[in-house]
């Protein structure tokens, strides 16, 4: 019971500031998956690793209605790769950890995994260059061995129960 009391003294806030990543398991008509080389950049440790579509929620994109996540899916889906993302499904939420930021301090990061379709097989994507050096459409097998990097195994999951 002590532990309830506790918990009653705490003070509790309605938001805290976060980072909600959407990372996005692309899949053409034939079920191939489209994974991307990331840039090469010092400070990112991921750098030169594959990847799947993704990015974070921003401002604009919690503005436009009742689903910002698939604002934020078509989005970046369209910008890393120039394709238009439909059919968008949820596969799974994962803790991602915290991120340093030099004005919040410590902020806790969620990472919704998702998973689309593009019309078409291996359409020809459109790298933006600041993001990703190149890309390959792949079986979901293949993807399954490509390298990540340190990303606790997210993207592998990702794109594993994108085909459940």
């Amino acid at each position: 019971m002590d532990k309830f009391k506790e918990m009653e003294k705490k003070e509790y806030v309605d938001w805290l500031p976060s980072k909600t990543l959407f990372k996005t398991a692309v899949i053409d008509e034939a079920g191939n998956v489209l994974v991307s080389r990331r840039v090469k950049k010092d400070w990112d440790s991921r750098s030169e690793k594959w990847d799947i579509n993704g990015g974070a929620l921003d401002k604009k994109d919690a503005l436009v209605g009742s689903k910002p996540h698939e604002v934020t899916i078509i989005r970046e889906v369209s910008e890393e790769s120039g394709l238009k993302a439909e059919a968008i499904e949820c596969v799974g939420f994962f803790d991602s950890g915290v991120k340093v930021s030099s004005s919040e301090g410590n902020i806790p990061v969620c990472v919704n995994g998702f998973k689309c379709k593009v019309k078409g097989v291996r359409p020809e994507v459109k790298l933006s260059d600041d993001e990703h050096s190149e890309s390959k459409w792949v079986s979901k097998d293949e993807a399954l061995a490509f390298d990540f990097g340190d990303d606790g195994g997210m993207c592998r999951e990702i794109i594993r129960l994108a085909f459940e």
